[in-house]
């Protein structure tokens, strides 16, 4: 299961749009599932990418995630469903351009959060101290605590 970079514009291209059919949508959000055709001139291979999620935009389709197993996708499209849209459902007052980045921050976030986690030791992850510690050595982590 892996979330990809949106910034990097995977976009969806005819050919793989005619073999993957929709199974849940949501805001801009889909959630597909390959099909193959009968027919022999389908040269279209998914790979391992039996499932995606792509974010429809007025202009285009981008791939933000891709799995091989349905239960992997599930967990991606549950975290649009019940954290991401809550969030940019507050953004509604936004320029739609600015609300397209935030998700974008949003997911690339998440692809750099489970590149980095894979690099770490298990135990080194477990506070934000360390695992910023391990990326930033040369740096101090200054925490602050705001009161109202």
């Amino acid at each position: 299961m892996v979330w990809l970079d949106p910034a990097d514009r995977n976009v969806i291209s005819e050919e793989s749009a005619e073999v993957y059919l929709s199974i849940q949508e949501e805001s801009g959000f889909i959630l597909q599932q390959y099909q193959p055709h009968l027919d022999d001139n389908d040269s279209y291979d998914p790979g391992d990418n039996r499932f995606r999620i792509i974010l429809q935009t007025d202009h285009s389709s981008i791939l933000i995630a891709h799995s091989d197993g349905f239960e992997n996708i599930l967990e991606h499209w549950e975290w649009i469903i019940c954290t991401l849209l809550p969030q940019v459902q507050l953004l509604d007052d936004l320029p739609e351009e600015e609300v397209f980045q935030f998700i974008i921050l949003k997911i690339g976030s998440l692809k750099l959060s489970a590149e980095t986690s894979t690099m770490l030791p298990e135990n080194e992850t477990s506070s934000p101290e360390s695992f910023f510690k391990q990326i930033y050595p040369n740096l101090t982590l200054i925490s602050c605590l705001l009161l109202f």
